[in-house]
């Protein structure tokens, strides 16, 4: 996670720069085409190789991105990113910079234009993928959850990139979340005290307000937000043609890791091997937010959860979840079919999910 590496990096308290990151992402770009200037013979050489394989300055463009509701294995997703490659990818996980241009104009758009947040996130991301490591192939990013509501920002700013939504039974995620004793801190529940509009324009098509919502109803109508907007945007004419935009692929989490096999070479375009695959395995076989001593073998939890799960949670789900559920249902196998592979293979057996 992001904050590992914040943690890892001490100057970052005490050692803080306020600068113009337009000025900045200029000056960087003139920097690189300037050594590329200098070093590149017409045929896009240097001393006969070629200048991608040399330790020039450049920006990698994102490979891929993951989106995804909470509590639905993008963790796993993640660190498997980061694994079946590691000197080849660079992958940031919930890092600060990214949600920070994706919400820079608020949840209406209310301080400046889609576009100029799109702006933002493209110079932002440029910035974090600069290298002079040459083996430096691919960039990946994981987003925060509630930055999938943004994420038409991040189709404008990259109409061309691909990106998967990790989703997950409903009854199994709000039980991820709301199964403790203090329901009311729950990370679905604590922003009903000021709802984002959203939100309450979601639950009033529902023909309710927030106010008169249980804490179950309001995680269900947080959640559904999220998962709205990333099918919102996968049916959105565009690239992809009248039936939606191809860019982005949902993945249930139940079919974690092995649709990892066909996302990566398929949707992200980066191949895998044997050597690739089996570091993938290997890693879903721990607990994907273990650390240090933390780190323990996976046991898969849905069953529990589903046995545990109270009559509030299913019929809040039912409200809210369900429907769309359904529907990111049938783009998933859309999506399968389309790659050539039909429905979903196999399961989560032995999956390093996320626990509560």
């Amino acid at each position: 996670m992001f904050r590992d590496l914040v943690g890892k990096s001490p100057d970052c308290k005490s050692n803080r720069f306020h600068l113009d990151l337009n000025e900045i992402v200029a000056a960087s770009k003139r920097h690189d085409e300037d050594v590329m200037a200098d070093s590149t013979l017409a045929d896009g050489t240097i001393d006969g190789i070629d200048a991608s394989l040399l330790a020039v300055p450049r920006a990698i463009q994102p490979t891929g991105v993951v989106f995804h509701e909470s509590r639905c294995g993008s963790t796993l997703v993640a660190n498997s990113l980061a694994a079946f490659d590691p000197t080849s990818n660079r992958v940031y996980s919930e890092s600060a910079p990214p949600i920070a241009a994706l919400r820079i104009c608020g949840d209406t758009y209310s301080r400046c234009s889609r576009a100029t947040a799109a702006a933002l996130l493209r110079d932002v991301m440029h910035m974090m993928g600069r290298t002079d490591d040459p083996n430096e192939r691919n960039l990946f990013f994981k987003i925060q959850s509630v930055g999938t509501r943004f994420i038409d920002v991040f189709t404008e700013a990259f109409p061309h990139t691909p990106y998967m939504f990790v989703y997950r039974d409903p009854v199994q995620v709000m039980m991820s979340h709301l199964d403790h004793a203090h329901m009311e801190q729950s990370n679905c529940v604590r922003p009903r005290k000021d709802p984002p509009k959203i939100v309450v324009d979601l639950v009033e098509r529902h023909g309710k307000s927030v106010t008169e919502l249980s804490h179950e109803e309001y995680c269900a109508a947080h959640l559904a937000s999220i998962c709205d907007s990333a099918l919102g945007e996968m049916k959105r004419p565009g690239d992809g043609g009248s039936d939606g935009n191809s860019m982005g692929w949902p993945v249930n989490y139940q079919d974690l890791p092995d649709k990892l096999y066909e996302v990566i070479p398929h949707h992200f375009g980066v191949p895998l091997g044997e050597t690739e695959r089996d570091r993938i395995a290997q890693i879903s076989g721990m607990y994907s937010k273990g650390r240090g001593n933390k780190a323990h073998e996976w046991k898969d939890d849905s069953e529990r959860k589903e046995e545990r799960a109270t009559d509030a949670i299913r019929g809040a789900c039912k409200i809210f979840l369900d429907e769309t559920f359904a529907e990111l249902e049938g783009r998933a196998a859309a999506a399968a079919a389309a790659d050539g592979r039909g429905g979903a293979i196999g399961g989560n057996e032995g999956f390093a999910g996320e626990e509560t």
